[in-house]
């Protein structure tokens, strides 16, 4: 009986590879020389490549590379702070410093007319409301301090003043009064400095004085804005009785409403007194 003859043809090598690849079996490796000659089997182990170690998904990461890990995350916490306190914002300036940030943030300092440094000089006492001003000028006059000298600034009188001199404001105010349109806010406070600022610069401006705003300011928004920009107020008076026989005879409802926020504001932080007839001396 004729021995069978395993075939070793290439077709037939490959087929049987592919049988065990796919039975999970791995197919033998032969080394071959570079010239195609089978290498004899002490020398495979000279000649084949070793098996790599590839670790599991299930193996965790070696510790060196968490520390390295732990370094980085140090570093770039370092570096974040580090440049947040770069960019801190002052709490204190010299003045050169605050020259400097003026001209590179485009900011300026609000200067007042009258600085606090004067506020004994110079004492300003709002009347929001005043029914007869000169009644109410005489009662005032006799309730301040006799050491003082007394000057009376009224919107009425420095509107007709104004146009009258044909100021920088006159022709706006031509224009409001020609229209009956309301005066924009912010128009009185500037009359207001402007007198002032005239008067701080007269011989009379030079010494103490005590100067009474009548009917000013009329609304809150003035009242900021003259505190800003001109200076503190001292006082102000509610004149108890023109308020109860004359506030709604002479204002509309809604004037009314913005004097009594004007007497509130200063109500919180304690600036408002009501006078009568009865009251010898303003606090």
């Amino acid at each position: 009986m004729a021995r069978y003859k395993r075939p070793t043809s290439p077709k037939f090598q490959r087929a049987i590879n592919m049988f065990r690849l796919v039975a999970g079996k791995r197919p033998p490796v032969r080394t071959v020389l570079s010239r195609g000659i089978p290498c004899p089997s002490f020398a495979k182990a000279f000649y084949s490549t070793p098996q790599r170690k590839i670790r599991k998904p299930e193996e965790g990461p070696k510790i060196r590379y968490l520390v390295l890990v732990v370094f980085a995350s140090f570093g770039l916490l370092h570096f974040v702070t580090t440049q947040v306190d770069k960019k801190a914002p002052k709490n204190s300036f010299t003045e050169r410093e605050f020259e400097q940030y003026e001209r590179e943030t485009g900011l300026r300092r609000r200067h007042k007319l009258i600085n606090h440094e004067k506020n004994d000089q110079y004492a300003f006492y709002a009347v929001p409301y005043a029914h007869d001003v000169s009644k109410a000028v005489q009662l005032l006059t006799k309730m301040l301090p006799n050491e003082k000298q007394v000057k009376v600034i009224d919107p009425k009188q420095l509107i007709e003043k104004e146009l009258e001199d044909e100021g920088k404001y006159s022709y706006l105010l031509q224009d409001l009064l020609a229209y009956k349109k309301p005066l924009p806010r912010g128009l009185i406070t500037a009359l207001m400095k402007q007198e002032i600022e005239l008067f701080l610069n007269t011989t009379k401006g030079q010494f103490d004085t005590n100067i009474l705003l009548m009917n000013y300011p009329q609304s809150t928004d003035e009242a900021i804005k003259f505190e800003n920009d001109v200076s503190e107020l001292k006082t102000c008076i509610v004149l108890e009785d023109d308020f109860a026989k004359s506030l709604h005879d002479d204002l509309s409802d809604d004037d009314v409403r913005k004097v009594n926020n004007v007497v509130g504001y200063f109500d919180t932080v304690g600036k408002a007194e009501k006078v009568n007839s009865k009251v010898k001396v303003l606090n």
